[in-house]
């Protein structure tokens, strides 16, 4: 969309999830891999995580996945492979309520069918 367009539409709904491993490794151009930004000259290095295949840099470079320059990019989504699992933030809270509603003898919830269905189907 051009910058000097109006949208004319509005949003009816919006709706978050969270993707699997499998759906980030195919939707990612790039698996960051270099801890280091830049080289001793000020270029950002491959496999960094301001490699250009993520989005350009300034409005004068283009994007090296799509073409596109800096305003029209939308940017591309990249990957790291992380030694230990890590606990999403957004979904800490309902994690800890999961666990205090989980017997530690048996591993079962410690609520009806009806309880774990309205958690299973986040009406909880």
């Amino acid at each position: 969309m051009d910058q000097t367009e109006v949208a004319t539409e509005c949003v009816k709904e919006v709706e978050f999830g969270v993707m699997t491993d499998e759906e980030v490794k195919k939707l990612s151009v790039l698996n960051i891999t270099n801890r280091n930004l830049f080289d001793n000259v000020g270029r950002p290095m491959p496999g960094g995580l301001y490699d250009p295949l993520l989005g350009p840099m300034n409005e004068y470079t283009p994007c090296k996945t799509c073409g596109l320059r800096d305003h029209h990019c939308p940017g591309h989504c990249g990957d790291i492979d992380l030694v230990a699992p890590v606990y999403h933030p957004l979904l800490f809270d309902r994690l800890v309520r999961v666990l205090q509603n989980t017997c530690l003898a048996c591993y079962h919830f410690k609520a009806s069918r009806e309880e774990v269905y309205l958690l299973e189907h986040h009406y909880w």
